[in-house]
């Protein structure tokens, strides 16, 4: 009876007070603090907070809250504390988050008594439950800010990135901020998007006081330029933002819509040897030569003199203990304090009621010399890359994350494409003749960074996806989308509108179709390892830090056009792991190396290994094959000619003495394989370019893919291959020990291949005939070979799951099958409409198809 009343005050409007002056005396709306709208379909103990006050002159005394959704039975009301006058409290009410995904319309009563009459409150409030991600999901993330999330959702994108903390100090009612913080959690959640944080020191250090205190100063005490960052050994600091990161647990960590954290960007960058009394302290460690070393300039953060080394041996082995390099290798994993600094701001992020599914990345990663710990304990790495001249260059920067995982190996990677050029590395002269000009350059004739060209964009995407990473990034919003879509002016400038229809195509073709496969699936175990030499690094001034313009970087694009595939490592790889995996080791710029690094690689040639070296080679080791080093003109055309000349002979020298897995017999179309078990997937990019009209007319960019083909080959014998992106079987032949077929790529496309040892030959689905609303149903997915034995690979598929009316429902989507298995909850909502409901599988390798029916009653 009391939930029959409930429930015609709310929808029928009727109010038990009616007088003029006794409206608003009870009010009702969202929780500041904890209020949300939205929800992920199956969370569990789902609760609307809200809040409640009493405005009026006298206690409110037995109150009861109902929130009641239409068109489904009510619960109990639940049972509200006495107001005192002028007070709020807030009260949480149970909301059902196993109903059928969608909107539903959603009103809030609460009634009581006041002076003893009855007084009663109403606040209509629409909730929204969105279907739980499908599993294995590849996260595509906008880095960087939009004014909504419409056009992101579109392109295809699962997250982008908001900025928002608690910046005018931790005494302060941020309730307000926090409101809206939540409002736009919602927002985005409703829209299938999630949101992406960024928490800078720099964004709490920015008072005059506060700048004072923590930048990096000199042994004289003064800040070292105007550019010096901030000191992030600071045991201050690291306490402040410890704090500042549990709050943002508190207040936004049960929020789903909070899907992960980008932790201090780019601040290694001005990382100058601090000497604060807590960094002297630190360096007390160090023998004295180190700290006179420091004095007087012999040390920086990227460089070591070689005279300040004691008895530095002519062929360059130093100890494993030098005490400089020690000191090198301590700064740029703890001493610098950014590390150490991040891994506070992770841990004190997770231990304050944050949810299990966020997580904390830091990028540019690799901006570091090669030496384990960058990020401290973040749970992925990541880095961006401009593609300009080569897109595959990619590649070796996403290899470097995978080399600085490895000291960390519960570390994942994701890799960042730039949207923007730099306007200066591009086509940085206007032309004087307007004739000559592209319609860009009249447009935006001042602009200073310009959009990727979408042949670039398409080869770096493939670049990325051969390689086992867990997400994919953008950076460059303004660049990608036209001027009434940015939050604000920007000298980031939309170039080139076919770029962003490329992005949203290849998101929609390839990333989600394929992209739960490919989550799943690890890389093949190389033979050929790149060494970068932390040791020639300090030294020599040696290293990419990132961005893809050294030899040593050029020597991996020389390793893609041979068609190996190289594995970055690092000393400390060497030293912990040593070189047993390998039957070729690269060792670009290794002008000098640690005691048992060298004696390892010793070893190593011994065993039969093959060292392959440039001429700064340390002269303690005799190379194999040795090669000069090419340094590049301002031609790119001229440039990729020469190093696909050196690749060339290298493969040449590697003919009668290095067993191949796979190949390429074209070298502008590069391959790379994983494996899953016995089941091979080989990728391969489309390098193929030119100048185009775009940027080319300036001659620093081949900007214009061109269609190539190429006979693919890989060691298997009698293999059935399969095209993933066109979902069928491919012909092939046998040459001896290698399966061989020919692939068309379109300009700047790549593909990737399933390589099993027996054919796929059906499909089959496992489900009860008939499920009661609000029950589960087991459903077993197979893809099967001969014998009905499930293929013993990850294996993409669509699933589709429709209701009586045709729509499609929760679960539907893109999934890879490990083992030829997969298993899927149907759980069917109690409100789930009633009749014939129907499954499809699709099989993305063999292009297969097999339907099954059951019945919801």
């Amino acid at each position: 009876m009391k939930k029959t009343l409930f429930l015609f005050f709310l929808f029928s409007g009727v109010c038990f007070l009616c007088a003029e002056d006794l409206k608003d005396l009870l009010k009702i709306s969202l929780s500041k603090t904890r209020g949300r709208t939205v929800f992920i379909r199956m969370e569990e103990n789902t609760e609307v907070y809200l809040k409640i006050e009493n405005n009026s002159s006298a206690v409110i005394k037995n109150a009861r809250a109902l929130l009641a959704v239409r068109d489904i039975p009510l619960r109990e009301p639940v049972k509200v504390p006495d107001l005192a006058i002028g007070t709020e409290i807030d009260i949480a009410l149970p909301f059902d988050a196993s109903l059928r995904s969608g909107k539903y319309e959603a009103s809030v009563l609460v009634a009581g008594e006041l002076n003893g009459k009855n007084v009663e409150s109403k606040l209509n409030l629409p909730l929204v439950i969105i279907p739980r991600p499908i599993p294995n999901t590849m996260p595509i993330i906008m880095w960087g800010r939009c004014p909504d999330a419409i056009l992101p959702k579109e392109i295809g994108f699962t997250q982008v990135q908001r900025a928002f903390g608690f910046r005018q100090g931790l005494d302060k009612d941020y309730s307000d901020y926090v409101a809206e913080i939540r409002k736009m959690l919602d927002e985005y959640l409703a829209a299938g998007l999630g949101v992406s944080g960024h928490l800078k020191c720099i964004f709490y250090t920015g008072d005059k006081d506060a700048k004072k205190k923590y930048t990096r100063i000199n042994k004289d005490g003064i800040p070292h330029s105007s550019r010096a960052g901030i000191c992030a050994s600071s045991p201050e600091l690291q306490e402040y933002m410890s704090r500042v990161s549990t709050l943002i647990a508190k207040n936004f960590g049960d929020h789903p819509g909070l899907k992960s954290c980008l932790l201090n960007s780019e601040e290694t960058d001005h990382s100058y040897i601090c000497f604060h009394k807590w960094d002297q302290k630190a360096y007390d460690r160090f023998p004295e030569e180190v700290m006179n070393s420091l004095e007087n300039g012999l040390i920086s953060e990227r460089h070591i003199d070689p005279g300040s080394i004691k008895n530095f041996r002519p062929n360059r082995i130093l100890s494993d203990d030098n005490p400089q390099i020690e000191f090198m290798r301590w700064w740029w994993c703890e001493g610098s304090g950014w590390n150490p600094m991040n891994s506070i701001i992770n841990n004190s992020m997770k231990s304050t009621g944050m949810h299990k599914d966020f997580w904390t990345f830091q990028d540019p990663a690799v901006r570091t010399p090669s030496v384990w710990g960058s990020g401290g304990n973040v749970d992925y790495l990541n880095h961006w890359t401009y593609t300009y001249p080569d897109p595959i260059k990619i590649g070796q920067c996403a290899d470097e994350l995978f080399a600085m995982t490895e000291g960390h190996p519960e570390q994942q990677v994701m890799k960042m494409t730039q949207i923007i050029w730099y306007r200066s590395k591009t086509a940085p002269n206007l032309p004087k003749d307007d004739s000559k000009k592209g319609q860009w350059e009249k447009d935006y004739p001042d602009a200073r960074f310009i959009t990727i060209a979408p042949d670039h964009l398409r080869e770096a995407l493939w670049c990325k996806l051969s390689r086992p990473i867990k997400g994919i990034m953008y950076h460059g919003w303004e660049s990608l989308v036209t001027p009434e879509h940015v939050f604000r002016p920007s000298s980031y400038k939309c170039t080139n509108s076919e770029t962003r229809k490329v992005l949203k195509e290849e998101i929609s073709n390839v990333v989600k179709p394929l992209g739960s496969m490919l989550m799943q699936l690890p890389d093949w175990l190389t033979d050929v390892g790149l060494l970068e030499s932390f040791t020639s690094q300090m030294l020599y001034r040696r290293g990419s830090y990132g961005w893809g313009i050294s030899w040593e970087a050029d020597m991996h694009l020389i390793l893609q056009w041979a068609a190996l595939q190289p594995r970055i490592i690092y000393e400390e790889s060497v030293l912990k792991n040593g070189l047993d995996k390998f039957k070729i080791l690269v060792m670009p710029n290794c002008d000098a190396l640690p005691e048992n690094v060298y004696k390892k690689i010793l070893d190593f040639q011994k065993r039969g290994g093959i060292v392959i070296a440039d001429s700064n080679l340390t002269p303690a080791i005799v190379p194999d094959i040795e090669f000069k080093p090419i340094y590049r003109t301002d031609n790119p055309k001229i440039d990729k000619e020469n190093l696909q000349k050196l690749a060339a002979s290298l493969r040449t020298q590697l003919t009668d003495v290095y067993r191949r897995m796979f190949d390429s017999d074209n070298m502008d179309v590069v391959p790379r394989l994983r494996q899953y078990n016995n089941a091979y997937y080989l990728f391969a990019v489309n390098d193929y370019r030119t100048y185009g009209d775009y940027v080319g007319q300036h001659r620093l960019v081949m900007e214009k893919g061109l269609p190539s083909k190429a006979v693919l080959s890989v060691r298997s014998e009698n293999p059935a291959v399969y095209d993933l992106t066109v979902h069928r079987k491919v012909d092939i032949s046998q040459d001896g020990k290698f399966a061989k077929w020919t692939a068309e790529l379109a300009p700047g496309g790549g593909n990737v291949w399933l390589i099993l040892d027996k054919p796929i030959v059906k499909l089959s689905i496992e489900l009860p005939e008939l499920v009661l609303a609000g029950d589960s149903a087991h459903m077993t997915l197979k893809v099967l070979c001969e014998d009905d034995v499930p293929v013993g690979a990850i294996v993409p598929l669509k699933v589709q799951v429709s209701d009586p009316e045709g729509k499609k429902a929760e679960k539907s989507g893109f999934y890879g099958a490990k083992d030829g298995v997969l298993e899927i909850s149907l759980d069917i909502a109690r409100n789930d409409l009633k009749g014939e409901w129907l499954v499809i599988l699709y099989d993305l390798a063999s292009g297969l198809e097999v339907k099954k029916k059951f019945t919801v009653k």
